[in-house]
């Protein structure tokens, strides 16, 4: 567990924000003189969606109050609303909301209000304990999931009370997987990164590659689905060891999923790829935009935060030599920062 001083310095504001409801209908009634945002065609049998407006006039798309309905954390008072590298909240059915305070490997429970409950797990190797804990789901109706690093996953009640844990299958496909959620039967979407030691840290660019594949509720492989590009990594020698991270500006695909369907999507163009279970592409969502460049001002920004990581210098002189892309990623969290965190091996 980290010490008190370290956990209150790097403290996370958690705000739960009520949930909007709407429903849009394209080219339908309304103004009739609008140009549609959207033409929807079909090609061999995959759904494919090109925007080229936003469906809602200006001032009139969705957004969030200005005011959150509850926020729960402190910078300074009592240690359970000190929260610190949350990795997830969940409001559950029962009115209560659970928060993955991963800093403390603990289950932190707030009733409505954001009144603290009670705490589940904390930091070890036992039933119910953590030792990287990376993410929160909900599982099933009635069932919460907590992911850690490792490719171990524990199964609670939604009163925190444990069930069972269980590891995601590596002997089936070879590699290391890494959960992107369940679905909604209660099967599990995992992405493998299979890659020989020898090649994860050969010097220079990379384009990694992911095998997406579906295990059942128990961790074992049911199907291996597709293979897509992951992202962009470079392995540099710093004199002591090996940096690897990801090159400035660079690509990394971002997936998420959703009830019985799963989206892909690599920012090389804006376009999201979406999946029924069993791997099949039912659909394409694209957007006509051109990547914003990478202007001087968002190299130096890159710049500063470079110097300012505590990088290993020989990475760091690397990362400031290397040549820019001329565009940013249509998408992702790389867009809205460039701070290079590489790993140290």
């Amino acid at each position: 567990m980290p010490n008190p001083t370290a956990r209150r310095s790097s403290l996370t504001l958690l705000a739960i924000v009520a949930p909007l409801t709407a429903l849009v209908v394209v080219g339908c009634g309304g103004d009739t003189a609008r140009t549609p945002a959207a033409t929807v065609r079909d090609s061999a049998g995959i759904n494919i969606v090109e925007n080229t407006d936003p469906a809602w006039p200006p001032g009139e798309g969705w957004r969030l109050e200005a005011e959150s309905v509850l926020a729960i954390g402190v910078a300074q008072g009592p240690e359970e609303y000190a929260l610190y590298q949350v990795r997830g909240a969940l409001w559950l059915a029962t009115g209560e909301i659970v928060v993955a305070n991963a800093g403390t490997n603990e289950l932190r429970f707030y009733d409505s209000t954001g009144a603290f409950l009670r705490t589940v797990g904390g930091e070890g190797g036992g039933p119910g304990e953590y030792q990287r804990m990376f993410s929160l789901w909900r599982l099933g109706t009635d069932s919460l999931l907590v992911y850690e690093l490792g490719d171990r996953a524990t199964v609670l009640g939604a009163d925190g009370t444990f069930a069972r844990s269980f590891t995601l299958d590596r002997a089936t496909l070879g590699g290391y997987p890494s959960l992107v959620g369940p679905f909604a039967d209660g099967s599990l979407l995992a992405r493998v990164w299979r890659m020989s030691e020898a090649d994860a840290f050969r010097e220079g660019w990379r384009m990694d590659q992911y095998i997406y594949a579906r295990y059942s509720r128990t961790g074992e492989t049911a199907d291996s689905l597709i293979t897509r590009p992951g992202g962009e990594t470079v392995t540099s020698s710093t004199g002591g060891g090996i940096s690897s991270g990801p090159p400035p500006f660079g690509r990394r695909a971002v997936t998420a999923i959703g009830g019985d369907r799963w989206y892909y999507g690599y920012p090389e163009r804006f376009e999201i790829e979406v999946y029924a279970p069993d791997g099949r592409l039912e659909r394409l969502i694209r957007r006509a935009v051109d990547n914003p460049p990478v202007t001087e001002e968002v190299a130096e920004y890159r710049r500063r935060q470079l110097m300012e990581g505590s990088v290993p210098e020989a990475f760091r002189q690397r990362q400031l030599e290397r040549p820019l892309p001329r565009t940013l990623p249509a998408f992702g969290a790389e867009c809205a920062r460039s701070r290079i965190v590489p790993q140290v091996f």
